[in-house]
């Protein structure tokens, strides 16, 4: 089977009932190998054209080249796009999500919910991986091979030390001001100030505020100022 090695969208066609899987890759040579080498050991990640390859054969699919794109991964998501609408692949075909490179719309068993939990918690503990991940992405980023969505959410989690003007990672669902602990640290000891400076109060909240001092309070508060001063007296 010869197909050129260079970037653009495929397909792997069912030849007995006409129906189609649609994809996009950057070396469509490569792509088609991962694929082939995955259903022939029966672990591919779409169950739906898993199934109908078991069910008729290798001999019953074909890949081919529906178009050859040079352009941007935005340019390759557009024309994927394009063609798993013309083909119909998702109501008639083995597509599963009715985006291109997006996994929105697919339902998701218990089992494979698992397993990609499992999956996530070993990279999350293997440091080398984490950093090969790290790599690969800023890579990717600065030739430009990631999506705009992609490109806005990474522009979107990165924020300024206001200590020290770093850029930094933000965390998840965090919303943090300085870049590490020490930064953080430094900026309160300078910065730190009373939060009731600059309050005002209305009648009835100092009225509220008067009525807890008690002469029981009252005289507790002086004794321990009176302890205070005497104790410093002493040093």
């Amino acid at each position: 089977m010869l197909f050129p090695s260079g970037s653009g969208i495929y397909g792997i066609r069912n030849l007995l009932n006409g129906k189609s899987y649609v994809g996009s890759a950057i070396d469509l040579y490569n792509r088609w190998s991962v694929h082939r080498t995955r259903l022939k050991q029966g672990n591919h990640h779409n169950k739906h054209l898993q199934n109908a390859w078991n069910k008729y054969g290798e001999d019953a699919f074909v890949f081919e080249v529906l178009e050859s794109c040079s352009g941007s991964v935005d340019d390759l998501e557009c024309r994927e796009q394009f063609w798993m609408d013309k083909l119909d692949s998702v109501r008639n075909g083995y597509n599963l999500a009715p985006t291109a490179r997006s996994t929105l719309g697919i339902k998701h068993s218990e089992e494979s919910r698992k397993r990609s939990s499992v999956s996530a918690l070993r990279v999350g503990a293997d440091p080398e991986e984490r950093k090969r991940r790290s790599e690969l992405a800023k890579r990717q980023h600065a030739e430009g091979k990631l999506g705009a969505a992609t490109r806005k959410n990474i522009k979107r989690g990165f924020r300024y030390c206001e200590h020290c003007g770093e850029r930094f990672w933000q965390k998840s669902g965090h919303r943090q001001r300085f870049c590490s602990t020490i930064c953080s640290n430094e900026y309160g000891s300078k910065h730190r100030v009373s939060p009731m400076l600059g309050s005002s109060w209305s009648e009835e909240t100092r009225a509220k505020i008067m009525a807890t001092w008690t002469p029981e309070r009252r005289a507790a508060v002086g004794k321990f100022l009176h302890g205070q001063r005497e104790h410093k007296g002493d040093g």
